[in-house]
């Protein structure tokens, strides 16, 4: 995961060095900004790398416009690119983006995958008619045609999942399916695994037919106290999401994540938020320790994943310190 809010020089420098390390890909987020932009400078820089949005949110952008990107992003890169997509949150759909209408998040971003592929399939075939959905309507009688035929006619479409129902979602439809990062190795095998596996199997599907890119936050160290410090404005961040409350409840820390949401309200969650994680919380959420431990965490997880999302935590973290966390993180799994 590369971080989209630095210097054009410092995103040049983490795309090849992830180039040079063997990675099979690099994600950027939608946070806030749109992925696209800062995949698009690092496609242009390197010649092997996947090139992956993790996440784009779907609903805040029209799925002609995000298969019209998605093809360029294709092209340009030589076949590299995957889009992941996710439905996000009712904050940030109807707070940041003030759209209406996030009810039923699923079932849109079922659509749009839908209206997607379609429009990759066949935007150069003259195919294309009209379409009339539940949550969008398109009429392409006069559309003439994208010039230029897309590179693939299927692009992978990876959905993003917090919680199950878009675990369900990627196990019946998607390409690929990748957990956010805030998930405990625990969850992920108790409970995200068994559900992918169930959903596939449901639309006659087996296991092997959806790609699992397993995301956890992970911070490398041999200065634990430090660490645990740095780590909780990043789980607070999180937790103070009112959707995701039913995770961390889940784990045994309801009240510590109301406690975020309340310290995100009053623009806190770096302060009161923070305080509000204690040092069990942190570690649940987040792999801290040596090399050796760190793998040793993950060990369960390596034989049954596709491929790792291994992401520092990086709120309110400083930049020297998240430097070295990036590169502690590259040589205990990458080296």
């Amino acid at each position: 995961m590369l971080s989209p809010h630095v210097p054009g020089e410092l995103l040049t420098f983490q795309a090849r060095q992830a180039e040079a390390a063997g990675l099979a890909g690099i994600c950027a987020p939608e946070f806030y900004g749109n992925p696209l932009v800062p995949l698009a400078h690092c496609g242009a820089v390197t010649s092997r790398v996947g090139l992956m949005t993790a996440i784009t949110v779907a609903s805040v952008h029209n799925p002609f416009t995000l298969a019209m990107s998605a093809m360029d992003m294709d092209r340009l890169s030589g076949g590299r690119f995957v889009l992941g997509v996710g439905p996000s949150v009712r904050a940030m759909v109807e707070g940041f983006h003030g759209l209406s209408g996030y009810d039923r998040p699923l079932a849109r971003l079922r659509e749009a995958i839908a209206v997607i592929r379609m429009l990759v399939a066949c935007s150069h075939t003259g195919e294309l008619g009209r379409f009339a959905g539940d949550f969008y309507s398109f009429d392409w009688t006069t559309f003439q045609g994208n010039p230029l035929p897309p590179l693939r006619t299927e692009i992978p479409i990876y959905v993003a999942a917090n919680q199950m129902g878009p675990v369900r979602l990627a196990g019946e439809i998607a390409d690929g399916l990748t957990t956010h990062p805030i998930w405990s190795v625990g969850w992920a095998l108790d409970r995200g695994l068994p559900t992918l596996t169930e959903a596939a199997a449901r639309a006659g599907r087996s296991r092997a037919d959806v790609h699992w890119q397993a995301g956890f936050f992970v911070a490398v160290t041999d200065d634990r106290r430090q660490t645990l410090d740095d780590v909780k404005a990043t789980v607070a961040f999180y937790a103070g999401a009112e959707q995701y409350e039913p995770l961390f409840e889940a784990h045994g820390f309801g009240a510590e994540a109301r406690a975020c949401q309340a310290a995100v309200a009053r623009h806190d969650y770096a302060g009161a938020g923070a305080a509000a994680v204690s040092d069990e919380m942190a570690e649940t959420f987040v792999i801290i320790g040596t090399a050796e431990e760190c793998r040793r965490r993950l060990e369960p997880v390596w034989p049954l994943a596709d491929s790792f999302l291994l992401v520092p935590p990086f709120l309110e973290v400083p930049l020297d310190r998240l430097i070295n966390s990036s590169l502690a993180l590259a040589a205990t799994f990458y080296g």
